[in-house]
């Protein structure tokens, strides 16, 4: 969560939370997609939501 903190635009704890889940849940599932691929609309619903943080945080920097 430091990384994250230290070398994004991230605001808030809650945040840096949040894309350092993400940032696991990818590296996870990089793992896993090795061994066993997973479906297209798993892989489609996770860059949906990568997405979504992306606008909410696009949001918060333009109000801050």
């Amino acid at each position: 969560m430091q990384e994250i903190r230290t070398e994004g635009k991230l605001i808030g704890l809650d945040r840096i939370a949040i894309m350092a889940a993400l940032n696991l849940a990818h590296q996870l599932l990089a793992e896993k997609r090795q061994a066993n691929p997973l479906s297209e609309q798993w892989l489609e619903r996770i860059h949906l939501l990568n997405e979504q943080l992306a606008a909410h945080e696009d949001q918060a920097n333009r109000m801050h």
